[in-house]
C-alpha cells in the first residue's frame, strides 16, 4: 500500500513526508500538501505545516482552541496545525503515509466521524514571516471534478465510521445486540484500513463465492444466474485490534449510547447515569479455534468486515453489549472524552437554555453562579443563580 500511495499522490493530497536533511542522513518527518508535481513526475513540492504550539499562540496573540468557539476541536482528540510559507521539494520516494488536514469549518459542520483518528489534523492559519492570516486547506467536502487520493480515501473512512456509530447509537433495550449494514465502499478505503491494521489478533482472510444475480440484457430479456465473487474478511475480535482500528476510524467507532435521539424540543443528549451504553466488549486474547479457521463463526462481541471486490461493497457486522452506567467510570473507562451527567442534569457545563429571548451555554459554575454565553452571538454573556438556571435547563430540555 506504500508504494500504491507513493505512486498515486498528487496535487491535492496531504502527506507524511521524510525531508532530506543530507547525503548520508535521514531528516525529520514533516507534514505538508503537494501543491505541484514537477516535471520529473517523481518530485513533488509541497507546503510544509507545522503542529501549533503555545509559542506560535504567543507570537501571533492568536486565540486558544475554546468549547464556546469550537466545541468538537476543543472536546476530541485531533491535533492542530499551521500552514507554513515554506515549501520544499521532495521525491515521491520520500512520502511515508496520507494524512488530513482539514479547515476548522468542516471539523466543527459535524459532518467528520473519524475524530481521534491518528492521522487527522485541522488547520485554522497560515503563517508568513512576522504575522499569521486565517488559512483553509482543501475542502474535503467540496466539489471535485476529479477527487485526490487523500480525499477519497477520507470519505470511505469517514462513511464506515458513521455506520458503525449508527448501528450502536439510540437502540433500545430490547433489541438483538447484533447488527449489519451493507454499504457501497471504494476498494481505496478498504485496502487502506487492512494495510493500517498490523495488529497480529486482527483476523484477515480471503474466499471466493459463488454469487446469485440475474443479467439484464438490451433486447428486454433477463436471466438469472451465479457469478464469482472474491471476498476479504477482516475480522476484530479483541481488545488490542480494536484499540488499532479505533486509531483508523476514529476513537468513537465501538461504543454508543441507548439514549433517545436528539429532537429540535431537545437538541441535546447526554450520556447520564443510569442510562445504558452499547459497547464492544473484546476479548483481551484471541481464541486459539479461530487460529486454526479465521471463518469460524463468532458469538462474541467483535466487528467484522466483508469487502466484495466485484460489487465494491461492505459488509459490516457489529456484536455489542448492554452496559449500565453505575457510575462516571463506565464511560471514561472505554472512551476518555466521555462527559457523564447526573440523572437529573439542571445545570450542568455545556447545557443550554432559553433566556431573555436568547440561547445560553452554561461555560462555567462556581460558588451558586453559573457563567453562560450566548450561543448565537458569543459577546453576549451572563452571570445567574444556579437555582434560575436549574429550572431554565430542565424547561429547554422538556
Amino acid at each position: 500500500m506504500e508504494e500504491a500511495i507513493k505512486r498515486c499522490v498528487g496535487v491535492g493530497d496531504f502527506v507524511r513526508v521524510r525531508r532530506p536533511c543530507g547525503r548520508n542522513s535521514e531528516g525529520a518527518e514533516v507534514l505538508g500538501e503537494i501543491v505541484e508535481v514537477l516535471q520529473d513526475a517523481d518530485q513533488l513540492r509541497c507546503r510544509i505545516y507545522s503542529l501549533m504550539s503555545s509559542s506560535i499562540l504567543r507570537q501571533f496573540s492568536l486565540p486558544p482552541i475554546t468549547v464556546s468557539m469550537f466545541p468538537i476541536a476543543a472536546l476530541t482528540i485531533v491535533s492542530e496545525v499551521v500552514a507554513m510559507n515554506t515549501f520544499v521539494d521532495l521525491g515521491r520516494e520520500d512520502v511515508l503515509d496520507i494524512i488530513f488536514i482539514l479547515p476548522i469549518s468542516e471539523l466543527e459542520s459535524g459532518n467528520v466521524f473519524i475524530t481521534g483518528c491518528s492521522n487527522l489534523y485541522f488547520v485554522r492559519y497560515l503563517v508568513d514571516g512576522s504575522h499569521a492570516v486565517n488559512f483553509s486547506s482543501v475542502h474535503f467536502f467540496g466539489r471535485h471534478a476529479i477527487q485526490p487520493l487523500t480525499i477519497r480515501i477520507f470519505h470511505a473512512l469517514n462513511t464506515l465510521s458513521s455506520t458503525i456509530k449508527k448501528l450502536m447509537y439510540h437502540r433500545p433495550e430490547a433489541e438483538d445486540t447484533k447488527r449489519s449494514a451493507r454499504i457501497f465502499f471504494l476498494s481505496d478505503g478498504f485496502n487502506y484500513i487492512m494495510n493500517k491494521m498490523r495488529d497480529q489478533t486482527a483476523l484477515k482472510c480471503q474466499s471466493i463465492k459463488n454469487q446469485r444475480v440475474i443479467k439484464y440484457y438490451d433486447d428486454l430479456k433477463s436471466e438469472s444466474g451465479t457469478k464469482v465473487v472474491d471476498v476479504t474478511c477482516l475480522r476484530v475480535l479483541t481488545q488490542s485490534s480494536l484499540k488499532e482500528l479505533r486509531s483508523i476510524v476514529g476513537i468513537g467507532v465501538g461504543i454508543g449510547s441507548a439514549q433517545y435521539k436528539p429532537s429540535k424540543s431537545k437538541p441535546m443528549q447526554y450520556c447520564a447515569m443510569n442510562s445504558i451504553l452499547t459497547s464492544v466488549e473484546c476479548s483481551p486474547i484471541l481464541p486459539i479455534p479461530f487460529l486454526r479457521n479465521p471463518l469460524l463463526q463468532c458469538y462474541t462481541d467483535g466487528i467484522e468486515l466483508y469487502y466484495h471486490e466485484q460489487n465494491s461493497t461492505l459488509c459490516c457486522h457489529v456484536r455489542f453489549s448492554w452496559l449500565r452506567v453505575s457510575d462516571a467510570e463506565v464511560a471514561v473507562s472505554r472512551i476518555p472524552v466521555a462527559i457523564v451527567v447526573p440523572d437529573n442534569p439542571d445545570a450542568h457545563v455545556g447545557a443550554w437554555f432559553h433566556y431573555n429571548n436568547n440561547t445560553f451555554a452554561i461555560q462555567s459554575i462556581s460558588n451558586g453562579i453559573c457563567t453562560c454565553r450566548s450561543v448565537e452571538a458569543d459577546d453576549i454573556i451572563v452571570e445567574l443563580p444556579i437555582d434560575i438556571v436549574n429550572n431554565l435547563v430542565n424547561i429547554f430540555g422538556n
